[in-house]
């Protein structure tokens, strides 16, 4: 009985710390838990236990143990790098709320104020810390969450860890999320872009006809305010379209059921 664990052990070790090398890395950059502001021992408690749950799933696609503790390592920094892909695909995605913040701050003359992103730990204007959080929350009200732990573990078959991780597969992959993070960042800001030209556009006939009306003095509280009521009446649809579009980039990670 005793040998039979002692063979058994080091194999259900190796699984785990295999499991928890990639686990561990999505959780570091997962939105709303992998952020400075949460305590260390919460994520690597929630990464522990996340790791116990999915290593008995995911048994059978992960190798035997190595024999050398060189191909040990080599095992672990592959799974690490698999596991910051997808932590970044997911930071990727979330930036273009920040970066559509920007630009409606742009739009209604509101760049000037700047605050510290805690998701981010940069400095943003007011706007695009306030849509970046805004996603946060919408993130986890939604259980999109969730579908990102299914993301971590679907990954094992999507990315089988037998060697070193696709390179050129996760270089596409990125480059893909960064144009397509962008371009969401566009259309959620669409509105405000055409706000933007009709309100500059409005103000410069304003200064050819009258010359001597100080137009930026008179007309830009106006434009701020309504700016600031365009931002209401559309921050549902465009948390709406974030939520959407955030949760079918995730699939890519995903087998379909």
């Amino acid at each position: 009985m005793i040998a039979l664990l002692l063979e058994l052990l080091p194999g259900t070790v190796f699984a785990y710390l295999i499991a928890f090398a990639r686990i561990g890395a999505v959780i570091m950059l997962l939105p709303g838990v992998g952020e400075d502001y949460i305590p260390a021992r919460i994520r690597l408690a929630l990464a522990l236990m996340v790791a116990a749950v999915i290593a008995p799933t995911v048994g059978a696609a992960l190798p035997p143990l190595p024999a050398k503790p060189v191909e040990l390592a080599l095992s672990l920094g592959a799974e690490i790098a698999v596991g910051l892909g997808i932590g970044l695909a997911t930071r990727f995605l979330l930036s273009a709320m920040q970066t559509a913040g920007t630009i409606v701050s742009n739009m209604s003359g509101l760049a000037i104020g700047s605050s510290f992103d805690p998701t981010s730990g940069t400095q943003g204007t007011e706007i695009g810390v306030m849509m970046n959080l805004a996603a946060v929350a919408v993130v986890f009200a939604t259980d999109t969450h969730h579908l990102l732990l299914r993301a971590a573990a679907d990954s094992y078959l999507v990315f089988p860890p037998t060697g070193l991780p696709p390179t050129g597969d996760f270089a596409d992959l990125v480059t893909r999320l960064m144009s397509y993070a962008f371009v969401l960042a566009i259309q959620i800001s669409a509105p405000f872009l055409v706000y933007g030209v009709v309100i500059n556009t409005a103000m410069g006939l304003v200064n050819r006809m009258m010359p001597s009306m100080q137009v930026f003095f008179v007309l830009t509280p106006v434009q701020t305010l309504l700016a600031i009521a365009a931002l209401m009446a559309a921050m549902p649809a465009m948390l709406a379209w974030f939520a959407a579009s955030f949760e079918a980039r995730m699939a890519e990670f995903m087998m379909p059921r």
